[in-house]
């Protein structure tokens, strides 16, 4: 007789062996109904039924039996009713096995290995509902689906006279279905993986790890050639700590999909693990204030603390492998509840739906035995690190409304010297360069970096004034703005020139008067003045070898002689009134 799957429930004492050793080392074995389980010295309780009597020697030894034939299919489960019961509040889904991904794994022009891929890890969702008839669920019902011009009479609208179209601005380009189908990119590749090229294991940090699903990657069954050349593929990658950079082909005319392939070697087998990874569309950049000032202030106490908090609430007991919330022991909440709801309806088709139950709801609750470690160093926490409630007023008080400037100029100053973070700070791009658009905060985000590049940043700065003078129109409010903003670009980059290389803000204010002189931006040059926005002199900064006398000297544009403009000659009114008709 074939057994194909056996699901045992074992309410029972420790299985009584002959051998000591056996039965010391067997200490995850079926327990007692009442609790009571074997000591990890050897000794055991006495083997008594739930009511207390000992069990006999023919109780024993089917005991003995089901557990030999557990063990020999290794899908059973052995527990006491007290482990089992809880376990039945729970809906377990099935789990089928994925189909086989067979591809050729293209490594180079002439070496493919065939490869089998299977889903390890993938976005479970509910059901989908069915829409069928309330009265008669054997009623067939069809969707039929009109389309109404949005008028007065809603005019009703063939639909073959309807196409798709995406909105361009103001403008609708339609698209037709013939279109629709040349737009969409279609590889013309058969199913592959192909390796595009390595990496090192650092720099595919899990932030980049995108996608619902992950794959096992294998060798063909019964291909011993490839088992053998997949599996020196393999040792290679863990060797020098690289991953594959890979585009996967899921099958002919599918999009083609970015991916990494890490190595994974264990006792039992070896494979290859991949997961996608995004396209530059897909990722948001952010730029995060540094935390190293802040760090820094903290004394050895509130140190030390902080990590008395991240190893009380260490998930791992005092052995690794065993861990309190593995996610492959995990349920999901939503599924759970669900499934719950759909019961409940099954059975109680008029009554309300319950809300979600208790154990449910406490499938994601922090464990009692790390609730109890944390609330240890709580205590020593709160002292180390007091909190208080900060109040935002939305109005100015009324002392504010008399303030000095001296308190205006402290507080603004206080504001500067906040080192939190906002929720902008989360949301702002990554400066990588000064850019026209920002170049105020882009230039002092980029000086806030490690290690900044001082020359290089002056150098993008000053571009960007100059290609605003470029498309400076003469007059204007737009004009008016660009001087507003070369400006406060000169401010900035000479406060910080002052400080850190004044040479840097003189040779590029050399450059601009030049460029002013030489276009007459009588306008810009005033508001440079008015700033004393001119070249860095040995009294504002004690690196700087330009003399008062000549910086102030540098501010006066020299007077471009004009030329004189002849008077315009009397026109008799005669020929005026012939022109005005030849423009008619």
């Amino acid at each position: 007789m074939n057994i194909t799957y056996i699901n045992s429930i074992y309410s029972g004492p420790e299985i009584i062996n002959n051998d000591e050793d056996d039965e010391e080392n067997n200490i995850d074995g079926p327990g007692p109904s009442n609790k009571l389980k074997s000591m990890k010295n050897g000794s055991t309780h006495v083997s008594q039924n739930w009511n207390g009597k000992p069990k006999t020697r023919v109780q024993l030894a089917g005991e003995a039996l089901i557990t030999r034939i557990v063990e020999e299919i290794g899908e059973g489960v052995i527990c006491s009713f007290d482990d089992a019961i809880p376990q039945l509040l729970f809906f377990h889904k099935h789990s089928s096995a994925s189909g086989n991904w067979n591809a050729l794994l293209n490594v180079g022009p002439n070496f493919q290995i065939s490869i089998t891929g299977r889903i390890k890890v993938k976005h479970s969702t509910p059901p989908t509902w069915k829409t069928v008839y309330a009265h008669d669920e054997t009623g067939v019902i069809i969707k039929e689906t009109s389309y109404h011009l949005n008028d007065d009479a809603q005019t009703a609208v063939d639909e073959e006279d309807v196409i798709s179209g995406y909105r361009y601005g103001s403008t609708i380009v339609p698209v037709s279905e013939e279109d629709f189908q040349e737009l969409k990119y279609s590889s013309e590749s058969p199913r592959s993986l192909s390796i595009l090229g390595y990496a090192p294991n650092t720099n595919v940090p899990p932030s980049l790890q995108a996608g619902d699903q992950v794959l096992v990657i294998t060798a063909r069954e019964g291909d011993e050639v490839a088992a053998v050349a997949l599996s020196s593929f393999i040792q290679a990658l863990a060797e020098l700590d690289y991953v594959g950079i890979t585009r996967r082909i899921y099958n002919k005319n599918y999009n083609p999909v970015l991916g990494v392939l890490y190595p994974e070697i264990t006792k039992e087998y070896e494979c290859l693990i991949w997961i996608p990874l995004p396209f530059r569309e897909d990722v948001r950049m952010y730029t995060f204030p540094s935390l190293k000032r802040t760090t820094e202030k903290l004394s050895d106490d509130e140190k030390n603390a902080m990590d008395d908090l991240i190893s009380a609430m260490n998930l791992f007991g005092d052995d690794e492998d065993d861990e309190i919330m593995e996610p492959t022991g995990t349920l999901n909440p939503e599924l759970q509840h669900f499934f719950n709801m759909l019961t409940h309806r099954a059975l109680h088709e008029h009554d309300p739906l319950p809300p979600p139950a208790e154990h449910i709801i406490s499938i994601l609750d922090t464990p009692k035995e790390v609730v109890e470690r944390r609330d240890k160093v709580s205590v020593r926490l709160a002292s180390l690190f007091p909190t208080k409630k900060v109040v935002k007023s939305t109005k100015r008080d009324n002392e504010d409304l008399f303030a000095s400037k001296e308190e205006e100029i402290n507080k603004k100053k206080k504001l500067d010297d906040d080192t939190s973070v906002s929720a902008s700070d989360l949301s702002r791009a990554l400066v990588t360069k000064v850019t026209s658009a920002t170049p105020v905060n882009d230039f002092n985000t980029l000086l806030r970096g490690d290690a900044p590049n001082f020359a290089l940043i002056c150098s993008q700065i000053g571009d960007v004034i100059l290609q605003l003078v470029d498309n400076d129109g003469g007059s204007g409010p737009a004009s008016n703005a660009i001087y507003s903003k070369i400006v406060d670009c000169l401010t900035v980059f000479r406060q910080e020139s002052c400080i850190i290389d004044p040479a840097q803000y003189n040779n590029f204010i050399s450059r601009l008067k030049d460029t002013v002189t030489l276009r007459d931006l009588r306008t810009l040059w005033n508001s440079v003045k008015e700033g004393n926005l001119g070249q860095i002199s040995s009294n504002a900064s004690l690196k700087s070898n330009i003399s008062p006398e000549a910086a102030l000297k540098f501010l006066e544009l020299d007077e471009q002689p004009q030329e004189a403009v002849p008077e315009p000659k009397a026109e008799n009114a005669d020929d005026d009134f012939e022109d005005l008709l030849d423009d008619f």
